[in-house]
């Protein structure tokens, strides 16, 4: 067997080029003396270059990936920076997806970009996968800054939810865009498995915010809707009950506000689905020559936030 430095060249055109560099441990004998180890296994600093072009330098022992080194994918164009422990990713590093060739890709997240440029992941890996604290950006600015596991969000973190080119004009109430003005722009709060689930704050791009309870990512039980800030006003809210996504029951309403708001609902819920059903709409007085009077703008913005645009 071999020990030293060298260059091994595989049967199917791959090669390590590095150090098998082991040596005994000084527990090995009572004398505790080290000697070399001739195993022929890749140990200390090398570079492997496979078939398919991806490649690795960095730390090796024993024959495995461990400790710090940097590995890159020639399909995907995505690197990792970072330490290793038995050829899989574990504790820190820096991690890459992507590429400015306009080749489409696929990033760990399961979101497509057009290959504009790159997305990017820092923190913590266990056993290859996301785990503990880190921060995703995607290449479109959505974003994910929490606590992951086993490569999903899991507890505590904040997330970004709309492409950047969705947006549309900020200073034309997002003309231009997607439906952002009524999609939710940012949560903050409870994952379980990459969902929503457990008490967090939704928050729409027109400064609309649900508080409360969430499963299954929608809210899903008690929840404070919380009006957009006006100058000079204090913020105005309204307490109800939510099942997936849609407001059953408004606490501090009379009847006929909760009606109205019902109707409302039943009104943008459509229209953002694309389904106007003006008949419908006429016969609840929302339209018409019996459209019902003074409706407030809080009525609306209440009604705009009732479902998460997907």
């Amino acid at each position: 067997m071999f020990h030293g430095r060298g260059r091994l060249t595989y049967a199917d055109g791959g090669y390590y080029d590095g150090e098998f560099a082991a040596h005994t441990s000084p527990k090995d004998y009572a004398h505790a003396v080290v000697y070399p180890k001739a195993d022929g296994l890749r140990h200390g600093q090398g570079i492997r270059v496979w078939v398919s072009g991806n490649r690795y330098e960095g730390a090796w022992e024993a024959g495995e990936m461990n400790g710090r080194g940097v590995y890159e994918n020639a399909l995907t164009g995505g690197k990792f920076d970072g330490e290793f422990m038995h050829n899989r990713k574990q504790g820190h590093g820096i991690e890459t997806w992507g590429n400015k060739l306009g080749i489409r890709f696929q990033d760990p997240m399961g979101w497509w970009h057009d290959g504009t440029g790159f997305c990017r992941y820092e923190g913590l890996y266990k056993n290859g996968y996301f785990e503990g604290e880190g921060q995703f950006i995607a290449v479109d600015n959505r974003s994910y800054h929490g606590n992951w596991k086993q490569g999903k969000r899991e507890g505590k973190g904040t997330a970004t939810l709309i492409p950047e080119g969705h947006l549309g004009d900020a200073f034309r109430m997002n003309v231009g865009g997607m439906g952002a003005l009524y999609r939710p722009f940012s949560y903050k709060g409870d994952w379980v498995a990459n969902v929503k689930n457990g008490v967090g704050v939704l928050v729409y791009l027109n400064g609309l915010e649900i508080e409360g309870d969430f499963e299954g990512g929608h809210p899903h039980g008690n929840c404070t809707l919380k009006y957009p800030k006006r100058a000079n006003e204090g913020r105005k809210c309204r307490q109800g009950r939510w099942v997936r996504g849609k407001v059953v029951e408004w606490f501090d309403y009379s009847e006929e506000e909760a009606e109205q708001a019902s109707a409302i609902a039943g009104f943008m819920l459509n229209s953002m689905l694309g389904k106007k059903e003006d008949a419908e709409l006429e016969e609840l007085g929302l339209i018409g020559s019996d459209k019902i009077a003074e409706f407030t703008d809080e009525a609306s913005l209440a009604a705009s936030s009732i479902t998460e645009y997907n």
